[in-house]
């Protein structure tokens, strides 16, 4: 599965919670999406809490991968990626981030 989020104006921890609940109610959710999704929904709510990176929101796309599944946050230009993923063999999740 891909999916591609479009954001209004900034991504928004309610955008990443609206499509985890879509996801559990059609049954996608996986332990590894799970898994995934609860640690980038922490990550922008860290990047909005932070005075210097709370500018990031309004311009990012946030990947999130795991067990074939495939999600893409953007919001505004989309100039900084951060893309989380999930490890299947060590069972963690990984980010990296491009600023």
């Amino acid at each position: 599965m891909e999916d591609i989020v479009c954001c209004n104006n900034e991504l928004m921890p309610t955008d990443i919670l609206r499509k985890k609940n879509e996801l559990e109610r059609n049954g996608m959710m996986t332990e590894g999406l799970a898994t995934s999704i609860s640690r980038a929904l922490e990550l922008v709510v860290d990047l909005r809490q932070d005075r210097k990176t709370n500018w990031y929101s309004g311009n990012i796309q946030l990947v999130v991968q795991a067990d074939g599944c495939w999600l893409e946050f953007k919001a505004g230009a989309a100039k900084f990626t951060v893309l989380v993923w999930y490890d299947q063999y060590k069972k963690e999740v990984k980010v990296l981030k491009t600023f």
